[in-house]
């Protein structure tokens, strides 16, 4: 989860206002690598103490070769590139996780609009498809997020808070037996078929708009596909382990 520090910055003033984020510690560098830090630093002054206390001096002198050809060696391995790359191809990520992420916003105002009705059935028709997508986002994120999964470990969990029915749960569960196809994206056929069910019923004035909302839902679920592919396809393991042996290297 991203850190937030922006709205403190812009808040102060005067000397130092953003070298104190320096000093933040939440979501920072230093907790991020402080143990490995410091196995480096045991490991760094063990080599020093035993170079300076204990070698003899060939020994010293086979050592200080070492370091040397070491050294040489180390000036083939284009770091920087390495490591910009690796920065780059993380960041391209995070970016695009972020513009993945789904909103029911605008269909909550499209909803609002297009179907009409102040009658019980028109209510529940436009609580319904936003339940239902509302619910396709929960499952997507219960998915890839560790603490949503903690929140809905299972279809139960979202019952229990009002994202689906025992109905609807029972046909989710065998949906899941029978088929291969993700569960997620059940609820957004749901929504459609609702909308369907609107526009034939004439909450929906013309074809236009029910086109309108069922691209928005459409759309939704795209969003929804394109998270799970995130979370499904990550970075190949060995840029993560060349960009790990290069920096220690």
């Amino acid at each position: 989860m991203t850190v937030q520090y922006t709205q403190k910055v812009a808040s102060q003033t005067g000397l130092g206002s953003f070298a104190k984020l320096l000093l933040r510690w939440r979501g920072s560098l230093y907790k991020m690598v402080w143990q490995d830090m410091a196995v480096y630093l045991l490991v760094y002054y063990t080599i020093s103490l035993v170079y300076r206390f204990v070698l003899s001096g060939d020994s010293k002198k086979t050592f200080e070769n070492l370091v040397v050809s070491c050294a040489r060696f180390r000036d083939l391995i284009p770091v920087s590139f390495v490591l910009g790359f690796y920065v780059s191809l993380v960041v391209d990520r995070w970016w695009g996780t972020y513009k993945s992420f789904p909103w029911p916003d605008n269909l909550a105002i499209l909803v609002t609009t297009y179907i009409k009705g102040q009658d019980p059935e028109g209510r529940r028709i436009r609580t319904t498809v936003l339940r239902y997508i509302n619910l396709s986002i929960a499952m997507t994120l219960s998915m890839i997020s560790p603490q949503v999964k903690e929140k809905f470990p299972s279809l139960k969990f979202l019952a229990g808070a009002g994202y689906l029915t025992d109905t609807e749960m029972k046909i989710l569960e065998e949906h899941e037996r029978r088929t291969r196809v993700h569960r997620v994206y059940v609820p957004t056929m749901w929504a459609c078929k609702l909308v369907e069910k609107a526009r034939i019923d004439g909450r929906i004035r013309t074809d236009g708009l029910q086109k309108v909302l069922i691209s928005e839902i459409l759309s939704v679920r795209g969003k929804c596909g394109e998270l799970m592919g995130w979370n499904d396809h990550n970075i190949p393991l060995v840029y993560t382990q060349v960009r790990r042996i290069t920096a220690l290297v």
